[in-house]
């Protein structure tokens, strides 16, 4: 079970912190307050980075990238990594990270643009 969540530079977050989570929690907000942004970033959490979750995340807003180039049914569609970066912004060095404490266990996710 999920019991805290910390946000650093995903999406529209600068820093959020959620602590004490319960087995059920309510997430209530008005529209593009965040609380998507706070669900993909546990999704990306628990599937450990995996790139499935972030073509399924990106696929969901529209945020691959068109081919620019003939692709074949096995290449994978390339996604607009700056929209899961605060404020689209992105260079080298610059990284977002979630941080969830899971059954007692610190779970770090941490993504850096090299």
């Amino acid at each position: 079970m999920l019991s805290s969540v910390t946000i650093d530079n995903f999406r529209g977050f600068s820093h959020l912190e959620m602590r004490d989570l319960g087995r059920v929690n309510l997430l209530v907000g008005m529209n593009n307050c965040g609380k998507t942004s706070l669900l993909e970033a546990i999704q990306l959490l628990v599937a450990r980075g995996d790139l499935d979750s972030i073509y399924s995340t990106a696929d969901r807003r529209g945020e691959l990238l068109p081919p620019s180039y003939p692709t074949t049914t096995a290449s994978l569609p390339e996604v607009d990594i700056r929209r899961f970066f605060h404020h689209y912004e992105f260079e080298i060095g610059s990284s977002f990270y979630v941080i969830g404490v899971i059954n007692n266990h610190e779970e770090p996710l941490t993504a850096t643009i090299i």
